[in-house]
């Protein structure tokens, strides 16, 4: 379902859901945060062709789970970071660098994977771009 791309020389994950219904989910391998007094994740995002209907049931989302090797990625439970408040509109193209947002305390003290879940339903299938995501631990935001 994920293929790996290039145009103009930025390299991008893609996932072709356009007629196919159901949740997608991309993520990270483990990443070792156990050293990190505050850690806090951002994106730099577009979505487009978001329906405030499906907006409200949160079709795509940021999540985070903490990392267990004897489950499968897709069996972890992920948790999702809410970035809605400072969501893109969901009409247009224009790219949002959000604030840093704290990952939740359920996943702190060992390794961790963030994630990036979309749903396509019946009348819905945003178009969501992450152009970049950064995991830093931030002290003085705790």
């Amino acid at each position: 379902d994920f293929r790996n791309t290039e145009r103009n020389g930025r390299r991008y994950v893609t996932a072709g859901s356009r007629g196919t219904l159901g949740t997608k989910l991309l993520y990270t391998a483990p990443i070792d945060i156990s050293s990190a007094v505050a850690p806090h994740v951002r994106i730099e995002h577009t979505i487009n062709f978001y329906d405030p209907q499906f907006k409200e049931k949160k079709n795509v989302k940021l999540v985070v789970a903490a990392d267990d090797p004897s489950l499968p990625a897709e069996e972890l439970n992920w948790i999702t970071v809410d970035f809605e408040k400072n969501n893109p509109p969901g009409s247009d193209w224009t790219i949002y660098k959000l604030e840093f947002f704290p990952l939740p305390k359920e996943v702190l003290g060992g390794n961790v994977r963030i994630g990036w879940s979309h749903t396509s339903e019946e009348g819905s299938s945003p178009a969501w771009q992450i152009h970049n995501t950064q995991l830093r631990d931030i002290p003085e935001l705790q």
